[in-house]
């Protein structure tokens, strides 16, 4: 799927010079724009990384490569999103994936059932969690 759009992502990224650079996603395309920041390593002082259910993505070479590339990485799981929690179940490990734990922000809506894996019920959540969300914008510089 990511190399599908990678010889259109580098001619974009060529044309942005200095600036910072956000990879963000959510569900699958979380797990594309994290492959995207691994394919990017001379950027790594100007990527920042926002997903929103990461699903399980890589083994633990994979990690520690994209752990090298960025330190800016947020990633929003919901604690009853059986998708992203698949992470930090055994099955996962099973096929191989290892999990990411750096940046990782779990919300525990009180009262608050995930219903779908949608980024809609994403960002209601977030937006019911101000404060949360204005951490997020600081830590990345988005402010």
């Amino acid at each position: 799927m990511y190399k599908s759009c990678e010889k259109n992502l580098k001619a974009f990224i060529s044309t942005i010079k200095n600036k910072n650079i956000v990879f963000c996603g959510a569900s699958l395309g979380a797990a594309i724009s994290m492959v995207a920041v691994v394919h990017f390593p001379e950027l790594k002082s100007r990527i920042r990384h926002v997903t929103f259910g990461l699903p399980p993505t890589g083994n633990s070479n994979f990690i520690k490569e994209y752990l090298k590339v960025t330190k800016k990485g947020t990633h929003f799981m919901i604690s009853n999103d059986p998708i992203t929690m698949m992470q930090y179940k055994k099955i996962a490990r099973i096929f191989g994936y290892d999990i990411i734990s750096k940046g990782v922000r779990i919300l525990n809506p009180v009262g608050i059932r995930l219903i779908h894996h949608t980024m809609n019920e994403y960002i209601q959540i977030l937006l019911g969690s101000k404060e949360i969300y204005k951490k997020m914008l600081i830590k990345n510089g988005l402010n």
